[in-house]
């Protein structure tokens, strides 16, 4: 991402905060932003999540033969990544923040408001995010793996927002994968040689795009795997609560 688009979303995010507090009064906290420990223990658990979906995808594509995976672990090598990282966390977090807090900070928690269930809110937020990502990625490959992934992604994410009442872990898992779908899936050159880390691929619908692993076919079954276990977490948090009551 570059300057000018950072500071393109610094400005949206800082209108959409006081857009809130202008017409509602409200800070923060309105769109479920928490800066207690169970907030900050969301987060870990949410970038953990997007960990555990990054390695489960690279196993997928390394498995297919079409991908290959190298390493430089050098201590040159691993400050230059965490430099890079840091950069990258940096230059994104003002649309990932600005990205979250509209779709499931605001108009996600609003839906659930006005619709009866969780069903409608979750489908027509994540169609309009769908609907964002590809005019904002227009161009793209597999545009239609990237629809159905992004269409995916969106309800686990409203999922983890809807089970928790809080936007920390959504965030956590957004910000943690697009470093890391940065800085390791990276397609360009200059980007992925500041990383101890590097996938290479023979592109197919199957591995996806370099540097958009949600163009990928094998990611999609890393999504719905992911989507089946946040449905059954959301139940048995609900039914624990239920029965608490």
């Amino acid at each position: 991402m570059h300057s000018e688009e950072t500071a393109i979303y610094i400005i949206l995010l800082v209108a959409l905060v006081l857009l809130r507090w202008r017409s509602r009064k409200e800070g923060l906290g309105s769109f479920w932003i928490s800066l207690r420990t169970s907030g900050w223990n969301s987060l870990f658990q949410g970038a953990l999540t997007a960990v555990i979906y990054a390695l489960s995808y690279v196993a997928l594509v390394l498995a297919s033969g079409r991908a290959r995976l190298t390493f430089d672990v050098s201590m040159s090598s691993v400050i230059a990544t965490i430099t890079s990282a840091s950069k990258l966390l940096a230059h994104i977090l003002p649309e990932v923040l600005f990205t979250e807090m509209l779709f499931r900070g605001c108009l996600f928690p609003a839906l659930l408001q006005k619709k009866n269930g969780l069903l409608t809110p979750l489908i027509l937020t994540s169609s309009m995010f769908t609907a964002y990502r590809l005019l904002l990625h227009n161009p793209l490959p597999y545009w239609l793996v990237y629809a159905v992934n992004t269409f995916i992604l969106s309800s686990i994410l409203c999922l983890m927002v809807f089970a928790n009442q809080s936007l920390m872990g959504a965030l956590g898992k957004t910000l943690v994968f697009e470093v890391i779908q940065s800085l390791v899936f990276s397609g360009n050159p200059a980007e992925s040689s500041k990383s101890c880390l590097i996938l290479s691929l023979n592109e197919n619908v199957f591995t996806g795009a370099s540097g958009n692993i949600e163009t990928s076919l094998g990611f999609s079954i890393v999504l719905v795997l992911g989507l089946a276990y946040e449905i059954r977490h959301m139940k048995k948090h609900y039914h624990l609560l239920t029965t608490t009551e």
